[in-house]
């Protein structure tokens, strides 16, 4: 069984979202050679982005409150709950180290365990046709051209892609083209963990 992933399953394990033990099962899977997971390597800078701006914008936060807290910690009547906000501020600060380190360790896994398929020039080129066919992102459409054109070389064995971007990718055109490949499209990580493991 193939399973074409994408960012979100690397984030959905790393910031422990509400379908990441579906995601750390397919992972798990992986891991034991229970199925083949292909993940676009355009898709595996994205998480370290996004977890990079998490902390980014904690840190704005916590600059920002620490005036505040200055000021209220003068205070005697404020001065409990001004001790409550520095505590919650420290543990906001603390959270961006866990989620590197669990970044870092996930996707030391993840590329033991799965394939990661490359860009090319023709890949790109039909990324632009696919933003202007279906509307995609310039990222939906790069992560879907590198999808189908490893599809394409494929034998006819059962396969998924697996996002949990459906605003995007819920195309009855997208179904039936990935439907031509004998791929299935699912948007939770629980759905294609189900189709992998009936």
């Amino acid at each position: 069984m193939i399973v074409y992933v994408e960012s979100n399953f690397l984030l959905e394990i790393v910031l422990g979202q509400e379908q990441a033990t579906s995601a750390e099962a397919l992972l798990d899977l992986a891991e034991h050679r229970g199925i083949d997971l292909v993940l676009p390597s355009f898709a595996f800078a994205e998480p370290f982005a996004t977890v990079t701006q998490r902390e980014r914008t904690r840190r704005k936060l916590g600059l920002d409150i620490s005036g505040i807290l200055r000021d209220l910690k003068r205070s005697a009547p404020y001065y409990s709950e001004a001790a409550i906000v520095e505590s919650a501020i420290a543990g906001l600060a603390s959270i961006a180290g866990r989620e590197y380190a669990k970044l870092n360790d996930t996707s030391q896994r993840l590329l033991a365990a799965a394939q990661l398929r490359d860009i090319d020039s023709n890949i790109f080129a039909q990324a632009l046709a696919y933003q202007t066919r279906f509307g995609l992102s310039p990222q939906d459409s790069i992560v879907y051209a590198v999808v189908v054109s490893d599809l394409q070389r494929r034998l006819p064995d059962p396969k998924c892609f697996i996002t949990k971007n459906s605003r995007d990718f819920d195309d009855p055109d997208i179904v039936t083209e990935l439907q031509r490949y004998n791929c299935r499209l699912f948007f939770s990580f629980e759905d294609g963990l189900r189709f992998c493991t009936p």
